[in-house]
């Protein structure tokens, strides 16, 4: 039996805008993930492996994890991938991983085909946000804010602009708010060059009006065999430039008790989870195999009231969600809250330091800040895990 490989490549995103193999990802990517390779260890069943560029340090690492956690994950150097046979779980798939592994002489029948990653790519595309937006203004009796244009040409671009001032364009295929931006200044030249960037490379922009966003959230479903079924809620935030921030880790019940007090209205929420779910069924599940996060957000109206919006952005991958779901059920005690964090280090933080501050007991975390991944000489940033009880 083919034992669970997992890969942390979240420069995924960007691999799908560049559409084939060959991509070099930029070097705050590179260098996100050498830092938290071993982060797959939090969400990948028991007797899985990651892959690993430093393994010496990493099982020593795994092994205290066994020990306070019970959490066995072993881990494998690049190298070694061809000497077993490995079911592949990476954060995303995309053309450029699958060529690499193939040139680490991993079998082609241990990998998705070439065909069925053009087909994820595809469903990848921000269009598939307006097709969601459609269903849900079909199935709900619930006024949803406009939906999102696709424009072709830098004309196009600049009226959606004049009609709706300081709106968002957001490239087709993008990642951690690194394919947004917001028109404050349309006669810029940084806005001219970024927008026909983009629509030269993608083929259109998608253009947004903008809300005042009040609350951030998603609904995480998982795909498997065709079908769908819903996972949880992840609450989380954002920084200046809509890149990922932080997550709340608490259990479900207390994360949809906060969506719920701020939307006001329970039974909306849940008609929406319903048909969320109807729609990655019949549009997503027969295709694509995995996590996939809905992103949604509460937003002030005109009349100073609060408004769901439902369909932010699709992400057919591994999320930050759904990595924070997972330590709220393996690790955190019941009664704590906590926050998971993606955070730049100072070089030469140790990570037995900061092991030193969590107070544990009987393998959960009571309170304190704790790395999710081994802290090495090279690291400039962590993923950490600070608990309240």
């Amino acid at each position: 039996m083919k034992r669970d490989l997992y890969i942390f490549n979240p420069e995924s995103d960007m691999a799908l805008a560049f559409g084939n193999e060959g991509y070099t990802a930029p070097p705050h990517a590179r260098q996100l993930r050498r830092d938290l390779q071993m982060l797959p260890a939090w969400y990948c069943g028991s007797g899985a492996a990651v892959i690993s560029q430093d393994c010496a340090t990493d099982a020593a690492w795994a092994a205290q994890l066994k020990c306070d956690f019970g959490i066995d994950v072993g881990c494998v150097p690049i190298n070694h991938v061809q000497n077993y046979r490995f079911c592949y779980h990476p954060w995303g798939w995309n053309h450029d991983l699958r060529q690499w592994l193939l040139r680490w002489c991993v079998p082609s029948d241990d990998l998705p085909p070439r065909e069925w990653v053009e087909s994820l790519r595809q469903l990848s595309h921000r269009r598939t946000t307006i097709m969601l937006h459609r269903h849900l203004s079909r199935e709900l009796s619930y006024a949803l804010p406009p939906e999102p244009v696709e424009a072709c040409t830098l004309a196009e671009v600049l009226e959606f602009e004049r009609a709706y001032p300081q709106c968002y364009m957001k490239a087709p295929w993008s990642g951690s708010g690194r394919g947004v931006y917001q028109a404050l200044d349309t006669g810029s030249p940084n806005f001219i060059e970024w927008t026909g960037g983009i629509i030269r490379r993608q083929g259109s922009v998608m253009c947004e009006q903008a809300l005042e966003r009040v609350v951030d959230f998603a609904l995480e479903y998982r795909c498997e065999c065709g079908r769908v079924e819903f996972g949880g809620y992840s609450v989380f935030t954002t920084d200046s430039h809509d890149s990922f921030d932080s997550c709340m880790v608490a259990s479900q019940n207390v994360l949809r008790d906060k969506i719920v007090d701020r939307l006001g209205d329970a039974d909306l929420l849940d008609a929406v989870i319903a048909s969320c779910q109807r729609f990655v069924g019949d549009a997503i599940a027969p295709v694509y195999s995995g996590w996939l996060g809905i992103d949604m957000m509460l937003y002030r109206s005109e009349d100073g009231s609060l408004r769901l919006n439902p369909c932010v952005e699709i992400n057919l991958r591994m999320t930050m969600g759904v990595v924070a779901m997972y330590l709220a059920a393996r690790c955190l005690a019941p009664g704590s809250t906590g926050t998971f964090r993606i955070e730049y280090v100072k070089r030469g933080v140790g990570e037995r330091q900061a092991m030193n501050k969590i107070e544990i007991d009987q393998g959960k975390i009571i309170s304190g800040t704790m790395p999710l991944v081994p802290v090495y000489p090279s690291s400039h940033y962590c993923a950490n895990l600070t608990a309240l009880h």
